[in-house]
C-alpha cells in the first residue's frame, strides 16, 4: 500500500555522452536533440507553455508538460508578429538544472515549444511519484537514478510492466516522424546486441563494417550519429543507392517500403539540416521501371522551399 522510494536505472546517468559529440549547441536543448539512455520515455521531450502576450513584449511561461521542476528557466523569448511561427530555442545541456530560452513566438495566442529533457530518468521518477500519490498511495519523495545495476530488489514485487512495440513499428514511426532519438537508440541497441555495450561509437563502427563487407567503402558512410542531426555526417548518394538496392533483396523489404513517407508522389525519406536537403527512396514509373533514388544538395542559395521544388522538378523526370 506504500512505496518507500523510486529508483530509475539509467545506463548513462551523469554522462554527457547521452548525446552524440557532433550535435551543435543550438540543437541540444530542443526536442529534436534529445539524448538517449536505457530509459527513454515520452521521447525524452517536454513542452513549455507560454501565456498570450502582445507584440514586442516578453513571453511568460505558464508551465511545463510533463513538469520539469528540477530545471530553472531563464526566459528571453519575445512575442513577434502573429503567425510568425516558432523561432524559439532552448539552450540546455544534459543533466544540468539550468536552461536559457531565446528567440520569438507569435503574439496574441497561447503557444508552446518542445524541449529535450535534461534528465529524462529523473523526470520519469518524478512523474511516477506524482501518479502514485494521485492514485491515493503513499510514497516517499526519495527519487534517485543510478547507472549501476546491483542485482534484483530484495523486497517488493512488480506492479506494472511495459514493453516496447516491435522493431518494425518503431522503425515506421522513426521514418514517418523523423524523431532523432529513435535513430540514436537504434545504433546503440545494435552495439548492445553485438557486443553487450550500449555504445554509440561501437554501433557506428559495426554499421560501417557491415556495409564495407557489402561493397561500400567506409569513407562513403562517414557518420557521427544515428539520426543525421550532426553537421559532421557525410554520406554519398552512391552509398545510399546501394543500401536501398540491398534492402530490396531482404525479407523485411515490404515493411521498410511501407514505412517510407510519400513526397512528390514517391516513397522517399527526407533529410534536412542548415543549407542541405536530401531525399532517398523508391519510385516505379508509369512504364513499370522501379528506381532507387538518392538526391542530396548542399550549400544552396534561397529558401528551403525553393530548393525542394527544384528537386521535385528533377525527380519528376523519373515518373
Amino acid at each position: 500500500n506504500g512505496i518507500s522510494g523510486i529508483r530509475v536505472h539509467d545506463g548513462e546517468s551523469g554522462s554527457l555522452l547521452s548525446i552524440p559529440e557532433g550535435y551543435i549547441w543550438q540543437d541540444i536543448g530542443n526536442y529534436y536533440g534529445a539524448g538517449t539512455s536505457l530509459v527513454n520515455w515520452n521521447e525524452n521531450q517536454y513542452d513549455i507553455r507560454f501565456e498570450s502576450t502582445a507584440f514586442g513584449k516578453s513571453a511568460k511561461i505558464s508551465g511545463t508538460d510533463p513538469p520539469q521542476t528540477h530545471v530553472t528557466f531563464t526566459n528571453d523569448i519575445k512575442a513577434a508578429a502573429p503567425g510568425s511561427g516558432d523561432n524559439a530555442f532552448i539552450f540546455c545541456a544534459p543533466f544540468t538544472t539550468m536552461a536559457y530560452l531565446k528567440g520569438t513566438i507569435p503574439a496574441g495566442s497561447s503557444f508552446k515549444i518542445s524541449g529535450a529533457m535534461p534528465h529524462a530518468s529523473l523526470s520519469l521518477a518524478q512523474e511516477l511519484y506524482r501518479k502514485i500519490r494521485a492514485a491515493g498511495m503513499m510514497a516517499d519523495s526519495n527519487l534517485t537514478t543510478t547507472s549501476q545495476v546491483s542485482g534484483p530488489f530484495e523486497k517488493g514485487s512488480i506492479v506494472a510492466e511495459h514493453k516496447s512495440p516491435a522493431f518494425d513499428s518503431l522503425n515506421f514511426y522513426f521514418l514517418r516522424r523523423s524523431v532523432n532519438l529513435y535513430g540514436e537508440a537504434f545504433v546503440k541497441t545494435i552495439a548492445k546486441e553485438k557486443t553487450g555495450q550500449y555504445s554509440l561509437d561501437t554501433g557506428l563502427n559495426i554499421i560501417r563494417y557491415f556495409w564495407s563487407q557489402r561493397g561500400i567503402d567506409k569513407s562513403a558512410i562517414n557518420i557521427a550519429d544515428g539520426s543525421g542531426l550532426s553537421p559532421q555526417n557525410r554520406v554519398t548518394a552512391d552509398a545510399l543507392v546501394k543500401v536501398l538496392q540491398f534492402a530490396r533483396t531482404r525479407s523485411w523489404y515490404n515493411s521498410f517500403y511501407t514505412a517510407l513517407p510519400v513526397y512528390n508522389g514517391m516513397k522517399l525519406k527526407s533529410g534536412s539540416i542548415g543549407g542541405s536537403r536530401a531525399f532517398a527512396g523508391y519510385h516505379t514509373s508509369v512504364s513499370g521501371t522501379t528506381y532507387s533514388i538518392a538526391m542530396l544538395i548542399n550549400n544552396y542559395d534561397g529558401s528551403s522551399a525553393t530548393a525542394v521544388n527544384k528537386m521535385f522538378k528533377l525527380l519528376d523526370l523519373l515518373k
